[in-house]
């Protein structure tokens, strides 16, 4: 099991352990990276470890060409999230960018009130505070985003913020014209 360092455990991972995969979304649109499991020898993640061995991502090129295709970066390297991403839309056919449970061949898929963005009901496993805690820290005096950090302790307020953050954000990403054409 992966996790990033800012992800803020709410319970106990036993229940998905039994899984050969699993992972969840960041937004509607886009795959999490911060929490990932797999069994020894999981087909999900050797796919992914392929791509990075070798340096052929699959991209929005890639899906456009009929999902087959994966192209080398040239140094133009992108989040994981959205390698992985393209990686599991061009490999699971069945996979729809809609933030909902899927139970794929090999991997399981889940919301992102699961890993990424918590609920007010307490029922998630962990939540994502996207703080890059591995990044040195910048130490301005910036008000605005002290008082947003101390509102985030707040389990509410923070599904709010991150859920604002979220919907913003969202609609910039590469994935988002596919989550509209695979929904309507």
């Amino acid at each position: 099991m992966y996790l990033d360092t800012d992800v803020i455990i709410q319970k106990p991972f036993d229940e998905l352990l039994n899984q050969e995969a699993f992972i969840g979304f960041s937004c509607d649109c886009a795959l999490c990276t911060a929490v990932v499991g797999a069994q020894k020898g999981s087909p999900f993640i050797k796919g992914i470890l392929e791509m990075y061995d070798t340096g052929k991502f699959y991209t929005e090129a890639s899906f456009k060409n009929g999902k087959t295709q994966t192209e080398y970066c040239d140094g133009k390297w992108a989040p994981s999230n959205e390698y992985w991403t393209w990686y599991t839309i061009c490999t699971y056919p069945n996979f729809v960018l809609n933030n909902k449970m899927q139970r794929l061949v090999n991997v399981t898929v889940y919301p992102k009130q699961y890993f990424e963005l918590g609920s007010l009901t307490g029922s998630y496993y962990c939540r994502h505070t996207n703080y890059n805690s591995w990044r040195e820290q910048n130490t301005s005096k910036n008000v605005l985003k002290k008082i947003k950090r101390n509102l985030e302790r707040n389990t509410f307020c923070w599904i709010v913020i991150r859920t604002l953050i979220n919907k913003r954000g969202e609609k910039y990403t590469s994935f988002y014209k596919y989550r509209k054409n695979k929904n309507e």
